[in-house]
């Protein structure tokens, strides 16, 4: 289990401060511990994959639509119907400079659980990069379902400068 918190993870949870203060949303961080199990009460953005702890492995065992595994010491999001992997360009060979990220919103009884998971760090800088742009359209997709897609994100070094979804989103 990592026991520090690299860069790309601060900045992300930077951009998600700013996203919700946007939205006129109260935050309180928390740091997920890594032997963490279940979710905090309420309503959460857990930022968080499958390596990093068990809440994230354990949300991601519950998407119905999509996942996370780990092949040859290498992570891929699985589409769980088709089988088909989505692995980060940033360790392709020869290397590209983006990586992917996982997005799910859930209802879980009265509150709503928002999970986001970069295969590598920058793909979760991704996803709220994509959420900062296009929220009013992923809105209108989605409306109230639970759902999960993929983003690319598109990297100058740390800095996202370009998201898509490239994947779902997939409504369940």
């Amino acid at each position: 289990m990592r026991r520090y918190v690299d860069a790309a993870d601060l900045s992300t949870q930077t951009d998600t401060e700013t996203l919700l203060a946007t939205l006129a949303l109260g935050v309180e961080p928390f740091t997920i511990p890594p032997d963490m199990t279940t979710t905090p009460d309420g309503d959460v953005v857990v930022i968080c994959g499958p390596k990093s702890a068990p809440i994230g492995a354990a949300l991601m065992e519950s998407d119905p639509r999509l996942g996370m595994v780990r092949e040859n010491g290498r992570w891929w999001v699985l589409d769980k119907a088709s089988g088909e992997r989505f692995g980060s360009p940033l360790v392709n060979d020869p290397p590209e400079p983006a990586d992917l990220g996982y997005l799910s919103r859930r209802r879980d009884g009265d509150r709503v659980i928002v999970h986001v998971a970069g295969i590598r760090s920058p793909g979760s800088r991704a996803v709220l990069h994509y959420l900062a742009h296009h929220l009013p359209e992923l809105r209108r997709t989605v409306a109230d379902d639970s759902f999960s897609l993929v983003v690319r994100g598109e990297l100058d070094d740390l800095t996202v400068t370009k998201s898509a979804v490239i994947v779902g989103p997939h409504v369940w």
